[in-house]
């Protein structure tokens, strides 16, 4: 009994105990929460450290350089010399002509490329932090120079040759022997590519075989690492424009246009006839001669048929029945309507009873071929070749380039059965813009039959360059 007694007393006591603690003590407070401002200035601080130490890094990140050498013909060069170098930070690597340097300082770093047999290639790299730069380098015996060739006026001297004559080299005259020379030659998009030695000075000339037209005054030296990219702008060239007044024509006249010529004189001997030379010489001329013996004889053909007693050549295509639309002659035009007129009239007085009107007796057919080339002496110990002939556009406006000016020259207006020449003579001027205005004379056709060919008459004037026009010279570029 006793012992169950102690163990009440004791479960007693302990809850009596534990009721004590529970009440004696205040509770604990709940957690306050963080508010924004706190909690971000909380997150921020090792952020803003780890992205200035990534931007830190970035700036000093190793960049990476590959070069492979090859010769012209694309094949690798295992044993070139491969030298990247700078100054600043003493460094100076080697490998061989394949090589990678797979850790660099980013900056500008000098590369120098070197083989016995070529021309050693000096250039510059410029590496980004952390980039990796994949670079081929071709080695040439000699320089290999690029560029174009231009005027002051803008114009590309497509197909002349640049050449860079040694010392001593004369100018070739003909293109055989000028193919053992150094240089070029202009494509169509005005560019040219020439391969000439390093260390040895070198004259720059323009033009082709046997006709320069432009030389440098001074003399050119490469070594390997300078720019070989070559902008040169040539001076001494003409530009010439010629301007029609009264060159437009009809619409139903538009296909009979004109050309113009410009023709360049030489001397003559004392006393000499030009036939002969324009027979030889003049295309145009040539074939004027040979469409008036052509109309010749077709006249002689026809003037034998009439006295055969055949018909008029009019009245061959003539219908019996009188329709006009069957009368279809080969001339047509003029000789057509002129049939169609006589059939209205035939029926008009068959209408009206009277008998048919007589016919009249033929007039001889008006000579419409042209006078052959004279024959005269030539006044002003001249004889004429014609050097370029462009048809005359609606604009009446023509331009000729690069005429020859040390030579005479004369403008011609060639048309289908006649030429007119001026009778005033001009030389072309470089580096100007020279206009030569004429008003077209009459046709042929307009001009009574026995009157004198009209002689050309035009005016002079010149327009200078402008101020941003480009300055000759050699231009030199990476």
């Amino acid at each position: 009994m006793s012992r169950l007694l102690i163990v009440l007393f004791f479960c007693a006591a302990l809850v009596g105990a534990i009721l004590l603690t529970m009440g004696g003590q205040e509770p604990l407070p709940e957690p306050q929460e963080l508010s924004p401002q706190q909690e971000t200035a909380t997150k921020d601080e090792p952020d803003e450290a780890l992205v200035m130490q990534r931007e830190d890094a970035r700036g000093f990140e190793p960049a990476s350089l590959e070069v492979i050498t090859k010769n012209p013909q694309g094949v690798q060069l295992a044993d070139a010399t491969v030298s990247l170098s700078r100054t600043d930070l003493g460094v100076n690597l080697t490998g061989s002509g394949v090589h990678t340097f797979p850790s660099l300082t980013a900056g500008t770093w000098e590369l120098l490329v070197q083989h016995p047999e070529f021309i050693d290639d000096l250039s510059t790299v410029v590496l980004e932090p952390g980039s990796k730069e994949h670079l081929v380098v071709q080695l040439y015996p000699d320089l290999r120079i690029s560029g174009t060739v231009t005027d002051r006026f803008g114009r590309n001297q497509v197909g002349q040759f640049i050449w860079f004559l040694r010392d001593g080299e004369l100018y070739p005259k003909r293109l055989k022997r000028a193919s053992k020379l150094l240089g070029g030659q202009v494509a169509t998009n005005g560019e040219f590519v020439a391969h000439i030695p390093a260390d040895v000075p070198l004259r720059m000339v323009v033009g082709l075989p046997g006709k320069p037209r432009w030389q440098d005054e001074n003399l050119t030296m490469l070594q390997a690492g300078d720019p070989q990219h070559l902008e040169l702008v040539i001076s001494g060239t003409t530009r010439t424009r010629v301007v029609v007044q009264g060159a437009k024509p009809p619409r139903n006249e538009r296909q009979s246009m004109f050309s113009i010529a410009i023709q360049s004189g030489r001397k003559a001997k004392a006393g000499r006839d030009d036939t002969q030379f324009l027979e030889t010489y003049d295309a145009q001329t040539r074939r004027q001669i040979a469409l008036a013996k052509q109309q010749e004889t077709l006249k002689s053909i026809r003037d034998e048929a009439r006295e055969k007693g055949g018909l008029p050549f009019e009245e061959f295509a003539e219908d019996p029945d009188g329709n006009p639309q069957a009368n279809q002659g080969p001339r047509g035009g003029r000789l057509r309507r002129m049939r169609q007129e006589r059939l209205k009239q035939r029926k008009e007085r068959q209408a009206a009873g009277l008998p048919p009107e007589p016919r009249q007796p033929r007039q001889a057919r008006q000579d419409t071929a042209p006078a052959q080339a004279p024959s005269n002496k030539v006044s002003d110990g001249l004889l004429w070749q014609t050097l370029r002939q462009e048809t005359c556009p609606l604009t009446g406006e023509l331009t000729f380039h690069n005429l020859p000016v040390d030579q005479d020259l004369r403008l011609r207006v060639v048309r289908r059965i006649e030429s007119l020449d001026s009778e005033a003579i001009f030389r072309a001027l470089p580096d100007v813009t020279q206009v030569l205005a004429l008003s077209m004379p009459e046709p042929r056709s307009s001009r009574p039959p026995d009157s004198i060919t009209p002689t050309l008459f035009f005016s002079t004037r010149l327009e200078s360059l402008p101020s941003e026009a480009p300055k000759a010279g050699a231009t030199w570029s990476e």
